[in-house]
């Protein structure tokens, strides 16, 4: 990704700041199904301190086909960005930056280096730094980007971003981000499912799918869910047997099931 533009000025104010290192641990390892935006918000807070980062992000990567209500930003070699978060800046902001920046990319018919480096090595849970680059020019004002990749399935990333300007990452840092994206499986895990992305199902969850899968996780009754949704009952039961159909299981205690899966 390219962190040559500067991002808008909407912001958000983190509510994690004032928690302790222990407290957001805390938060990441007792969220429940349905609370998977509260721990990443955590995790990006971590991040961000442990690496002494200026701002942290996030974003779901994968490859193959979707629909046309999920909304994708083209990456490259057939892989898309799904969806993202950012430690300050609102998510439907950070989701214009880069897909601007993948645009810009397209149109002067260059690849950001580090994209080109990460795409290399999928498969694996690996790091990659700008500054190993060899075209990086390093000065008081260059901004350095640390990757943090989970490896998640054939077909699922997830990343985590550090952004630091004036002084470069190390290999230290490295190895701390690595650390990180290792010590939390089970969210990976959970972003991963939310949207669509095991390897059993057929396409990734459009956003309204992806509400559907976070109520019926939840202890709520199908009238419960239809009143949320502002939908009928009879048309929720036909999309929650869609989406049955697209996790191939066939009830909703299997569903839950595959949550509730070991995470290595």
């Amino acid at each position: 990704m390219g962190v040559a533009h500067r991002l808008g000025e909407i912001t958000v104010t983190p509510a994690w700041q004032n928690l302790s290192h222990r407290e957001l641990h805390s938060i990441i390892n007792s969220i429940s199904p349905w609370q998977t935006g509260q721990g990443l918000q955590a995790l990006l807070e971590l991040a961000r301190r442990a690496l002494n980062a200026d701002s942290t992000s996030w974003l779901m990567t994968f490859s193959g086909h979707y629909g046309r209500d999920t909304p994708v930003i083209d990456w490259m070699e057939g892989w898309k960005v799904m969806d993202v978060a950012h430690w300050q800046i609102d998510a439907q902001a950070y989701w214009q930056y880069v897909d601007d920046c993948q645009t810009r990319f397209k149109e002067t018919g260059t690849i950001s280096p580090l994209t080109r480096e990460s795409i290399q090595h999928i498969g694996t849970h690996r790091c990659h730094r700008l500054s190993e680059l060899k075209d990086f020019q390093q000065d008081n004002s260059a901004r350095d980007r640390l990757l943090g990749i989970r490896s998640l399935n054939t077909k699922a990333e997830s990343y985590l971003l550090a952004d630091r300007t004036g002084t470069t990452f190390s290999d230290s840092d490295s190895r701390e981000l690595l650390e990180l994206i290792r010590t939390f499986p089970r969210l990976h895990h959970w972003l991963m499912l939310e949207r669509g992305l095991a390897t059993q199902c057929e396409r990734p969850l459009s956003p309204r799918q992806r509400e559907l899968v976070h109520l019926l996780l939840q202890p709520l009754g199908k009238a419960d869910i239809a009143q949320k949704m502002g939908l009928a009952e009879s048309t929720v039961h036909s999309y929650i047997m869609a989406l049955y159909r697209n996790f191939q299981v066939g009830s909703r205690p299997e569903l839950m099931s595959l949550w509730l899966a070991p995470t290595v």
